[in-house]
């Protein structure tokens, strides 16, 4: 077997732990939400034949619209939504979980000197604030 070989496609858990595809997922979950809430439900295939026509009482009993709640797409719609909540609740758990109880409070040079600002202060100004503290301190300030 060679190297390059996967097992696994890592393209699709990465598309299915995106948060791109967990927004697309809730936009559509919305989309049929409506659509169950605008076609009246459980009624027979003669009243949406009667009220929509033959084309769409067609769309409405292959797409289950009638049951829109409790119908295979809806709630594979649901799962989709589910499995990537998991997934990328995996994936960002263990860095997110590192950053909170392992936190790095003392930042080093090359982080300071990355910052949008930064400035140094030289020893004679410090000097010269602990000098003040202590002016101060004895004036009662």
């Amino acid at each position: 077997m060679n190297t390059s070989e996967k097992k696994y496609d890592p393209s699709l858990l990465k598309t299915l732990s995106s948060i791109q595809f967990g927004i697309v997922v809730i936009i559509t979950i919305s989309i049929v939400s409506i659509i169950g809430t605008v076609i009246p439900q459980g009624q027979s295939a003669d009243f949406y034949n009667e009220h929509y026509g033959p084309f769409i009482k067609f769309i409405i009993t292959v797409f289950r619209f009638d049951i829109t709640y409790s119908s295979p797409l809806f709630i594979g719609i649901l799962c989709l939504f589910s499995l990537n909540l998991f997934l990328c609740t995996l994936i960002k758990l263990p860095a997110l979980l590192r950053i909170t109880f392992k936190p790095d409070l003392s930042p080093g040079a090359e982080k300071i000197a990355r910052m949008s600002i930064n400035t140094s202060i030289d020893k004679t100004s410090i000097d010269d604030y602990h000098s003040f503290g202590l002016v101060a301190s004895r004036c009662g300030l």
